[in-house]
């Protein structure tokens, strides 16, 4: 006659040696590391945005003259290069172009900053539209910034030169008062060596500055035109929309703003672990006497 049936052997919680569950998503969702590096970069855009709005804004209340790094000039050649910086800014003033370039930088400051924060902080579908605006807002400005740029370089150049002359005669004049020996014509060939010197940099430094305005300006458009690229993309699009609507329903307790997993999925055990109804009882838990 056979014996009772042996009973199966309860297994402990849990199984060894099994990989615990993965809740975590496997990659990145599609159209969110965009949004995060653009954000990024157009919160540190907007700073240097708002350092060139606070130098036009001090440039307006009179600026900083050259006489101030020129402490061993004479009282005269100061008071030429302050009337000189002053006539400039007035020049500086009454160009439309300075106005108008001045306006948009504000604008794009704060649609920089506000772009970068609904990006990458906030995630919003505002900050992917803001970000759009801000693109075609600085395309239209860079006609504007490279005339303006033009601009104010000839008008800095032609105040250098002067400036460089006035301190050139003014050194030359110091020279003769300590050495009353020297005559009339070495003092002149001294004077023609310096303004020769000056007629060959001219060139050059007219060149490097306009070589400046140029590459900022393409390497603007460059920027601008990705930021454009990648802010129009479908995935984008649907990646804000989705963090907008709550995260990723596909993916249980998955929140794509944060690229976080925020708790564990809803939904049966793991096969290798027991259901609340089946797990083993607790040990009886040891009574201590009272003292």
């Amino acid at each position: 006659m056979a014996g009772p049936a042996p009973q199966q052997a309860q297994q402990p919680y849990g199984v060894p040696n099994q990989p615990m569950p993965q809740y975590a998503p496997p990659g990145r969702q599609k159209g969110s590391v965009a949004p995060k590096v653009w954000g990024v970069i157009l919160l540190i855009f907007g700073l240097f945005a708002a350092f060139s709005f606070i130098s036009s804004l001090v440039t307006l209340g009179g600026g900083i003259s050259g006489s101030t790094f020129a402490p061993g000039l004479s009282p005269e050649v100061k008071q030429e290069m302050d009337r000189m910086t002053a006539q400039m800014i007035s020049d500086m003033k009454g160009r439309w172009s300075f106005w108008l370039n001045m306006a948009g930088e504000g604008l794009v400051m704060a649609l920089s900053f506000s772009a970068g924060i609904w990006l990458v902080i906030k995630p919003k579908p505002l900050g992917r539209k803001l970000a759009i605006a801000r693109a075609l807002l600085v395309l239209l400005l860079v006609p504007v910034a490279g005339y303006e740029g033009v601009k104010a370089i000839e008008g800095q150049l032609e105040s250098q030169a002067q400036i460089m002359k006035l301190s050139t005669d003014d050194a030359i004049k110091k020279q003769e008062a300590s050495n009353p020996s020297a005559n009339n014509e070495q003092a002149e060939n001294r004077r023609k060596r310096a303004e020769e010197t000056m007629d060959s940099m001219q060139p050059l430094v007219r060149g490097a500055s306009y070589g400046v305005v140029i590459v900022t300006s393409i390497g603007v458009l460059v920027i601008n035109c990705l930021l454009l690229f990648f802010m129009t993309r479908p995935a984008v699009k649907e990646y804000l929309e989705s963090v907008e609507e709550g995260g990723d329903n596909s993916i249980p307790g998955y929140d794509p703003s944060m690229g976080l997993v925020t708790g564990p999925p809803p939904g049966p055990p793991h096969p290798g672990q027991p259901s609340p109804a089946n797990q083993p009882p607790e040990p009886p838990r040891q009574q201590t006497p009272p003292v």
